[in-house]
């Protein structure tokens, strides 16, 4: 098991299938900065965080191949297969200011505009439009608010908490009411 605590690792992806008969393995990238991985010395896979030696890392089409030190056939690459590929937390790439990562998001409190507590951001859903929050209401259904300045206008990741100005009718109308 690698030195880092287990909260401290970003998901970056997850190993498909080998690839060719040398130990290259396929990664199916959960980043938006596929291009960095070949950035990192060791990358960690499954629950346990296994440190691996990366050796190359390059974009083939819509999935990265990498290859790992002491991963040199078919076979050995094989058994990597279905394992979550994992990066310290401390190695992601800074953002710009209106850039948050999702690890970031999950977890923050939703407020309404007019100061209404709204639920906590459950998970975020990226789409091809725009991403979608997901706000998780205790006892209630949870409401899907398009991650867009209109509706979120204020990201506060110091003090945990994501401001929501809603239209009318996307969160029950008493729910809301100040």
């Amino acid at each position: 098991m690698s030195n880092q605590p287990r909260s401290e690792f970003i998901i970056v992806g997850r190993i498909v299938a080998p690839f060719g008969i040398k130990g290259d393995v396929k990664l199916l990238p959960q980043t938006d900065f596929p291009e960095r991985l070949g950035e990192h010395e060791t990358l960690y896979l499954g629950d346990k965080h296994l440190p691996h030696r990366l050796v190359s890392a390059r974009l083939h089409g819509g999935v990265i191949l990498l290859h790992f030190a002491g991963i040199d056939d078919m076979t050995t690459a094989e058994k990597l297969r279905g394992l979550t590929v994992f990066i310290p937390a401390a190695e992601v790439a800074p953002l710009a200011d209106d850039q948050y990562y999702i690890h970031d998001l999950i977890g923050l409190r939703a407020v309404h505009a007019n100061g209404t507590d709204l639920g906590t951001v459950a998970d975020v859903m990226t789409g091809a439009a725009q991403d979608l929050l997901v706000v998780r209401r205790p006892g209630q259904p949870d409401v899907l608010v398009p991650f867009v300045a209109a509706l979120v206008p204020a990201v506060d990741i110091a003090a945990r908490t994501v401001t929501i100005d809603p239209p009318a009718g996307l969160f029950d109308d008493d729910f809301v009411q100040a």
